[in-house]
């Protein structure tokens, strides 16, 4: 609307054709400068409502630049809670067994914190979540794992490259771990050559605590996600509403199993790392 109001200004102000000229001049010379005044006015107030238009279509961008700059506040705040200290109500569910789970969804990324105690020696906690070859066995969700590569970085940690097939779709996810044993850490994160159908961005990190208790361990999982535009944001905050939680439902059960069979096995009185412990069995 804007450029048609343009149109017309430029239309009155241009040059008239000879025969029009004349008609012009004798309306002038009858109507005296009344008319090229109303003329010229109409020009300029044409002109000013083409501006006018255009300023308020100028309007949803800026609100839309406001309300990104307002949404990634709001995202920033969400990732600063996400990573908070325990509240009091928390410590308390912790201290009856129950996990503590945190997210929040924003459109189609989101931010995520499990914290749960486990009954096992950190050295257990963190074999297993190393032993990504396993996790079909472990993790209900994973139908398949296949390791492409193992190294080590200039640090030290090292570095798995695992695709895994996932839920009962078999969706093919690609991902990159790092194991920094002196952190008691693994992290993971997709791979850049994985597709985008699904997840644009998936990152994450374990992170094992021993408790005062030497048999004893807590453990964290923070994450962040980006979902592909192609999902809707219903599905997004179905998937977000389980993720977490199917994530790390796991995790106690498993670990705790392992840890009285090996008990069983060779039953000690102190809870002590093996003397080769983490190098050994990463390797």
């Amino acid at each position: 609307m804007a450029m048609d109001l343009g149109f017309v200004a430029a239309d009155v102000l241009r040059p008239a054709h000879a025969p029009r000229a004349q008609r012009l001049a004798a309306s002038v010379r009858r109507d005296g400068p009344n008319l090229v005044g109303n003329r010229f006015s109409f020009a300029i107030c044409a002109a000013a409502i083409g501006l006018r238009s255009l300023i308020r279509a100028q309007r949803p961008a800026r609100r839309t630049q406001t309300a990104l700059a307002v949404r990634r506040k709001d995202q920033a705040v969400a990732v600063s809670s996400v990573s908070s200290e325990l509240t009091e109500e928390e410590k308390k569910a912790l201290s009856q067994g129950l996990p503590v789970q945190r997210q929040h969804v924003f459109g189609r990324e989101g931010t995520g914190l499990v914290v749960l105690d486990v009954d096992a020696p950190w050295f257990v906690v963190l074999d297993r979540l190393r032993s990504f070859q396993e996790y079909p066995q472990m993790i209900p969700v994973i139908r398949d794992a296949d390791i492409q590569s193992r190294g080590c970085d200039a640090e030290g940690r090292h570095k798995v490259h695992a695709d895994y097939r996932v839920s009962k779709f078999w969706l093919n996810i690609s991902v990159i771990h790092t194991i920094d044993v002196a952190a008691k850490q693994v992290s993971f994160k997709l791979h850049p050559k994985c597709g985008k159908m699904v997840l644009k961005e998936a990152i994450g990190c374990w992170t094992v605590t021993q408790a005062d208790d030497p048999a004893k361990s807590r453990v964290t999982l923070d994450v962040q996600l980006k979902a592909s535009s192609l999902l809707p944001t219903w599905l997004v905050d179905y998937a977000a509403n389980r993720a977490l939680r199917r994530a790390t439902s796991w995790l106690r059960p498993h670990v705790e199993h392992v840890w009285q069979e090996q008990m069983k096995r060779s039953p000690v009185h102190d809870v002590v790392p093996p003397e080769r412990p983490l190098p050994y069995l990463l390797a």
